[in-house]
């Protein structure tokens, strides 16, 4: 019956409670109140935002179009990236050989990074953002031409793996078998 009375009023949403219970704590929402505001909630995996953070991010969703908020999203992530990346390229020791092939694996990594997701990052189309969007973009292709430049200073700065030239002593002399002319 009381199912029946309240379907699809907004009260069936409020806690029901005995009629000779207080209420503990706050006051129940009120009909008319607005909904409560709240941030976006971070993912999973990001760390928890700090108060600057929050509020950097409200002003920038208030002056911001939406275009403009999600291509700095993405630059902000793509800026992440890379510091990742740097501080790969940081640990290794120049000159060693048992870098060679992280230094190939990451080589390939920042040129797909840099060729498919930050040249893939519009700018043309924004309004509100174009020009902070156009600096961070231009920021982070710079930051991966240098990873870049520098992943090739540490290939070369490992020697290459040469056979030492053969002495004469080394040398066989080589029987040549020749066919008795008929």
């Amino acid at each position: 019956f009381f199912f029946a009375i309240c379907f699809g009023q907004l009260a069936c949403r409020l806690p029901i409670m005995p009629k000779n219970a207080k209420p503990q704590g706050s006051n129940p929402p009120s009909r008319n109140a607005p909904p409560a505001q709240t941030s976006n909630p971070p993912s999973r995996n990001a760390p928890p935002r700090t108060r600057e953070e929050e509020d950097e991010l409200a002003l920038r969703n208030r002056t911001l179009s939406k275009p403009s908020i999600k291509a700095l999203d993405t630059l902000d992530q793509l800026a992440k990236h890379v510091e990742r990346l740097e501080a790969q390229i940081a640990a290794i020791v120049p000159g060693d050989p048992k870098f060679k092939d992280q230094i190939g694996g990451l080589f390939g990594t920042v040129e797909k990074l840099l060729e498919q997701k930050i040249d893939a990052v519009s700018t043309t189309d924004l309004q509100s953002g174009k020009q902070t969007a156009r600096l961070e973009r231009k920021d982070l292709v710079k930051r991966t031409n240098a990873l870049l430049d520098k992943l090739l200073l540490l290939r070369d700065s490992i020697p290459a793996h040469r056979p030492q030239a053969a002495t004469e002593s080394d040398v066989q002399p080589v029987h040549v078998y020749k066919a008795p002319v008929v």
